[in-house]
């Protein structure tokens, strides 16, 4: 088991993998959702909106990654629940896309007798990223939870403090008067 005091150096190097793996996957659905050339006319294109909407959450991803490591300097324990929460929706829209892409290619397999092999590659790719965006979840959760311990501990250690010395200053005013 590891200490809730380990947890803060945890807690920086992942808001520092975070933020780089998320502004990374934000450069990634950004160039494709420029490169795409195949938009529908009727003006809905499932692809546009599932690039957009991974772009959006991996800039929110980034910028509540940020969050974290102002949470533990500054001993904010709602700044780790915000991540929490965005860290959730990051892994559910990667899960649905690559579900989406996984089924659509199986289906695309079954169907066609000649299914090239690249394509092959592409459905085990994407297979594989399911269970190992399956496993990272459980991790990021294990390591959200510990940084939260780590804050609320220090939060409870601050305001007992805090009340000490207003209990102190209050003892010596009633002293010297």
């Amino acid at each position: 088991m590891v200490e809730s005091k380990s947890f803060r150096r945890i807690g920086f190097l992942y808001a520092v993998i975070c933020f780089l793996g998320s502004s990374n996957g934000a450069v990634y659905f950004f160039k494709q959702l420029v490169n795409n050339e195949e938009l529908d006319p009727s003006g809905y294109n499932g692809n546009v909106v599932i690039h957009a909407a991974g772009m959006v959450m991996f800039l929110l991803s980034a910028m509540f990654s940020v969050f974290v490591k102002i949470g533990i300097e500054e001993v904010e324990p709602a700044y780790i629940n915000i991540q929490r929460v965005c860290m959730l929706l990051r892994n559910l829209v990667l899960m649905i896309v690559w579900t989406c892409g996984s089924v659509s290619l199986k289906i695309e397999q079954i169907s066609d007798p000649d299914f090239p092999q690249d394509k092959v590659r592409d459905l085990n790719l994407n297979t594989a990223l399911l269970v190992m965006i399956s496993i990272i979840v459980g991790l990021e959760m294990w390591i959200i939870e510990g940084i939260q311990r780590y804050v609320d501990d220090r939060h409870h250690q601050e305001r007992r403090l805090e009340q000490l010395r207003r209990r102190f200053v209050r003892d010596v005013s009633l002293i010297s008067s």
